[in-house]
């Protein structure tokens, strides 16, 4: 190579590092898609003098900004790019970590066979390189993905493995693992196991000043006093991480605690307080671009419309809010939205509809465990058939509701047990 090459060739490279740098400035300011042009050119002059581990650096993170601005399918593409490019240059570590945050990006559009082979992909090279607390990143991704699919004890025993893993070298990653247990623990009504590890987990938060981790775990916290049927409890909780992420301009730990506060006053009668928050959650998570933060507040807002008699507006809101669910794979919430959207036809004679998404959510909910869910579904389907004069079947969807709310571990589900009752009580001179 002549001289004069060898000094284009350096001069290439120090431009490249240039733009890298800049674009990694850009990015921890968060102008994220400045950043991926600063990076692409950068990765193009890495490649054009053959340094192809910062090619493979710049395309990572390139993959990593197209996954927080919402294009998921061009970040998987870009992902496997860096992760071809990382395999050839001997960067086991890199493409290990490609490789997991890759199966976070197919987690989020719902490919959850091919999550769990690039998961375990990623876990074979971790443990080759013995890396334990990575194993434990990999064990709670591996966890989440059972909790998508509604697998809740091998959700369970991934959340305990990857614990196992951070406690054997004391690493941080404890307090993520205690948290998603807790969440776990609340989904199966244990509840006292729940805000054991929730408690727990805020402390760590706090101690290690990691502040929308405290958020989270408040929001946490409170949606498990929710769930226990303790009001006053999970309104202080939420309060507290309203205030918290004001503070700290945390507008996701913001769309959450006001969807929390929208829901207590919702289930306290205060529908109008509950419309307020409902919306200031929309607008949180909207500004956050967060989608299943915004299908739980559409949702929200779609049962407050029902409860003010605005079919139309509950309508729109409830089938936008189904199209994220579905889009994002997100079963539980998809459970709560079909029943959501089959009282709302319910109501508005639109009985055929209605009863479809009765039957779909009652099968969802079946399968999550989510026996208030599935409850509110029956008794959906024995109003439909109370009003086509079948009192028989609707006897036997309305027992069937009690029976649900009767099980086991099952808490908050006073208000529709007296509703069945209520029910059962009127079949009465049409039943004789």
């Amino acid at each position: 190579m002549s001289t004069q090459n060898s000094m284009n060739k350096e001069q290439d490279r120090q431009a490249a590092e240039e733009r890298f740098r800049m674009g990694t400035g850009e990015y921890t300011e968060g102008r994220l898609e400045q950043a991926a042009i600063s990076l692409g050119n950068a990765e193009c002059l890495f490649y054009l003098v053959g340094d192809f581990q910062r090619t493979a650096d710049s395309r990572a993170m390139i993959a990593d900004i197209e996954r927080q601005i919402g294009l998921l399918e061009q970040s998987t593409s870009s992902y496997w790019c860096a992760i071809q490019l990382y395999r050839d240059t001997g960067r086991t570590g890199d493409e290990a970590q490609s490789l997991l945050a890759l199966g976070h990006v197919e987690r989020q559009l719902g490919h959850l066979d091919h999550v769990q082979e690039t998961y375990l992909l990623a876990q074979k090279l971790y443990q080759s390189l013995g890396q334990v607390p990575a194993l434990g990143h990999v064990a709670l991704a591996l966890g989440h993905t059972e909790m998508q699919r509604a697998h809740l004890e091998q959700a369970g025993q991934y959340y305990q493995e990857a614990l196992s893993s951070f406690r054997a070298v004391a690493d941080e990653g404890e307090t993520d693992a205690l948290s998603s247990l807790s969440n776990l623990q609340r989904l199966m009504g244990r509840f006292s196991e729940a805000e054991a590890n929730c408690r727990l987990g805020l402390e760590r938060y706090r101690a290690s000043k990691d502040t929308s981790g405290s958020i989270n775990a408040l929001t946490d916290l409170g949606w498990i006093y929710l769930d226990a049927g303790h009001l006053e409890q999970a309104a202080q909780v939420f309060a507290e991480a309203l205030e918290v992420a004001r503070s700290a301009d945390y507008a996701q730990g913001e769309g959450g605690a006001y969807l929390g506060l929208a829901e207590v006053d919702l289930r306290q009668g205060q529908v109008d307080q509950a419309l307020l928050e409902a919306q200031a959650a929309l607008l949180a998570y909207t500004s956050y671009r967060y989608d299943l933060g915004i299908a739980n507040a559409q949702r929200l807002l779609a049962e407050i419309h029902l409860q003010r008699g605005q079919l139309f507006d509950a309508s729109s809101l409830m089938e936008e809010a189904i199209r994220l669910y579905k889009q994002h794979v997100f079963q539980r919430g998809l459970a709560n939205a079909l029943v959501g959207f089959g009282e709302i036809q319910r109501r508005r004679g639109l009985l055929a509809d209605a009863i479809h998404a009765f039957l779909q959510g009652r099968e969802k909910a079946r399968q999550w465990g989510i026996s208030l869910v599935e409850s509110r579904a029956l008794l959906g389907l024995g109003d439909i058939y109370r009003q086509r004069g079948q009192p028989e079947l609707a006897e036997r969807m309305y027992l069937e509701a009690k029976a649900c709310i009767e099980r086991p571990g099952i808490a908050g589900g006073i208000q529709w047990l007296a509703e069945a009752d209520l029910r059962l009580a009127s079949l009465t001179s049409l039943l004789e």
